[in-house]
């Protein structure tokens, strides 16, 4: 069946696995055990220095084929073997990729995001600024503190950016204890608002 009407996380397409769970792309079974079996056939010659020119071509090919399944290596381990001059850095690349090319299978593009452990939440108004931190659900620390005649005169973005660093300054020691994320939510004073008398 050639269409795919649900939408799915991993799919293979044109022998390679997309896979989107965890980011990563690698070459179907099929692939990797036709190359090997090619490698194979070309070190297990009665003279590796003596194999036709197509056969060392088709594996070269194979091997830069796979270059978004196994990175930059494909193309730095086939440059001899591309020059087509037998050689003994060409039957070390063969080699190379006969040990090896089941393990350098799958290279991961973009790396699955880690929830934080902790999240910090800030706001600003004309007379004060707060900031609280959930520590896990139902556990939270709250402070928060007026402004300055001086500093009510400031902009609110002047205020908004003094209340990020209010928290950032408050809260270090938790970036030391585990993963943090600031939330900075502009227009969220009610909710600094129910979390502590900040106003």
């Amino acid at each position: 069946d050639k269409y795919q009407w649900e939408p799915i996380q991993i799919i293979t397409w044109l022998g390679v696995i997309l896979n989107t769970i965890d980011g990563s792309i690698k070459a179907t079974e099929e692939r990797i055990a036709t190359l090997s079996c090619d490698l194979e056939n070309l070190s297990a010659g009665q003279n590796p220095t003596r194999v036709h020119v197509k056969r060392v071509a088709s594996v070269a090919g194979q091997i830069i084929s796979l270059s978004s399944c196994v990175g930059p290596v494909a193309r730095i381990m086939t440059r001899f073997l591309f020059s087509v001059i037998s050689s003994a850095d060409a039957i070390s690349e063969i080699d190379f990729w006969t040990h090896n090319v089941h393990a350098l299978n799958g290279k991961v593009y973009w790396a699955v995001k880690s929830f934080p452990a902790k999240i910090t939440f800030s706001d600003a108004s004309d007379s004060a600024c707060g900031a609280f931190v959930q520590l896990q659900p139902g556990v939270e620390l709250v402070s928060h503190q007026n402004w300055s005649i001086a500093e009510t005169t400031r902009s609110s973005t002047w205020r908004e950016l003094k209340a990020v660093c209010f928290a950032c300054f408050l809260f270090r020691f938790l970036a030391r204890s585990g993963d943090a994320r600031k939330q900075f939510r502009p227009g969220s004073h009610e909710q600094i608002k129910n979390h502590g008398p900040i106003l």
